[in-house]
C-alpha cells in the first residue's frame, strides 16, 4: 500500500474489532500469525491491527504503530492485514435476499419499500438470519374492527394499513429480530427495561410499550430508520431512549462481535480438531499431535451458537461437545487447565 494509503487508514481510527468496516474498503487477511509472518506483511508494504494497535513499519526486532510507538511481538497474535484498497467500482451484493415479496393485494406499487427494503440480505448483523415473506393485504371487517395495521406470522409480515407501511414492516422484522438474535441475558436487560420505562414520543401508540418484546421492536424500528432513512431518527432515539439505544446497540456490537469470531474460527477449525482428535500412531501406539499445534489453537474463541450444545455442568464447570470431544469451557474459550487436569 502507498503511504498516503495508510495514512488514510491511520486517520480512520479503526481497531481490529473494525473487521466488516475495513473489509468495506480493503482487501485484508485475519487469524492468528507470528512474528515472522506479521514482518514478511510489513517488507510487503501491508499495515496491520493487533489489539489496539496499527502497525506500520518495522524496526531493530521490534514494530512500529501509526503512533510512533514500539511493540514487540514474541508469540503468535490475533491480527488484521490490510493487504491493499479494494477498486473503487461498487462489488456487487452476494448472498439470499431478505425480502421475499408473498402476496400484494394492494391497488398501488410498493416502489418505496423495495427501495429501503428490497436490496438488504441475509447477514446484515441488523437483521434476522434468515428471509422474510412481505404479504401486502386487504383488510377484513375484524382487523378494521380491531385496527391491526400489522402482524407477524412465523417468517411471514402481513401488513394491512398502506399509512406508515414501511414503520409497520421495520416494526414486525423487529419482533423476528428478537426472536431469532437476542439471548436470554439480552431479553431479561429489555424486560428491566420495560418495567421502569419512561415517557417517550418514540412510543407513538399504547401497543408499542406494552411488553418488553413490543418496546424492543419499537426501539429496533427507530434504530433501523437511523442506518437505511436518514441518522437523524437515531438522534431522536438516544434523546428520548438512550437507555433503549444503548441496549440495542449492544445486541448488535454482540452479533457483530460473534461474526468476527466465527470468521477466524474458521480459519483455525481444522488446526483446533486435529489437537482434540489427534491421530493414532499404531507403529508408536501413541496419538500423535503437530509440533506447535497448541500455540497456534490454545487461543481461539469458540462462535455462540457452538456453546450451546452443552453436555454437562461440573464443580462450576460447563462441558459442552465440540466434534468428537467433550471440553470445558472458560468465557468463550476451551479451558484447558481443567482439560489437562481431566486427563490426570
Amino acid at each position: 500500500m502507498k503511504s498516503e494509503e495508510i495514512k488514510k487508514l491511520s486517520n480512520k481510527k479503526l481497531n481490529i474489532n473494525n473487521l466488516d468496516e475495513i473489509k468495506k474498503e480493503y482487501e485484508i487477511s485475519y487469524g492468528e500469525y507470528d512474528y515472522l509472518e506479521l514482518k514478511k506483511a510489513i517488507n510487503n508494504e501491508s499495515p496491520f491491527f493487533i489489539k489496539n494497535y496499527f502497525v506500520i513499519g518495522h524496526e531493530n526486532d521490534e514494530f512500529i504503530t501509526d503512533t510512533d510507538k514500539k511493540i514487540k511481538i514474541e508469540r503468535m497474535v490475533k491480527a488484521v492485514i490490510v493487504e491493499d484498497i479494494k477498486e473503487a467500482l461498487p462489488l456487487e451484493k452476494t448472498g439470499d435476499f431478505f425480502v421475499i415479496i408473498g402476496k400484494n393485494k394492494w391497488d398501488t406499487d410498493i416502489d418505496e419499500f423495495m427501495s429501503i427494503l428490497g436490496d438488504l440480505r441475509v447477514g446484515e448483523t441488523f437483521l434476522p438470519p434468515l428471509s422474510a415473506i412481505f404479504n401486502f393485504m386487504i383488510p377484513s371487517e375484524k382487523e378494521i374492527k380491531e385496527k391491526v395495521v400489522s402482524y407477524i406470522e412465523g417468517v411471514q409480515v402481513n401488513i394491512f394499513s398502506k399509512d406508515n407501511y414501511i414503520d409497520n414492516a421495520i416494526h414486525e422484522i423487529g419482533h423476528l429480530f428478537w426472536r431469532e438474535c437476542l439471548n436470554h441475558e439480552e431479553k431479561m436487560s429489555f424486560k428491566h427495561h420495560f418495567e421502569f420505562l419512561k415517557p417517550a414520543c418514540i412510543f407513538e401508540y399504547s401497543w408499542e410499550k406494552s411488553d418488553e418484546e413490543e418496546v424492543f421492536a419499537t426501539i429496533y424500528k427507530w434504530y433501523i430508520k437511523s442506518l437505511l432513512l436518514n441518522p437523524s431518527f437515531g438522534n431522536i432515539l438516544e434523546h428520548e431512549d438512550p437507555e433503549g439505544l444503548k441496549l440495542i446497540q449492544g445486541v448488535i456490537d454482540r452479533i457483530a462481535k460473534d461474526k468476527i469470531i466465527k470468521d477466524v474460527f474458521e480459519l483455525g477449525k481444522t488446526d483446533l480438531l486435529d489437537y482434540l482428535n489427534p491421530k493414532f500412531d499404531v507403529t508408536t501406539g501413541c496419538k500423535v499431535r503437530k509440533k506447535g499445534l497448541f500455540d497456534k489453537v490454545k487461543d481461539i474463541e469458540l462462535p455462540d451458537d457452538m456453546l450451546n450444545d452443552i453436555d454437562r455442568f461440573e464443580d462450576g464447570v460447563t462441558y459442552i461437545n465440540l466434534n468428537k470431544a467433550i471440553i470445558p469451557l472458560k468465557g468463550n474459550k476451551i479451558d484447558w487447565e481443567v482439560m489437562e487436569k481431566s486427563k490426570k
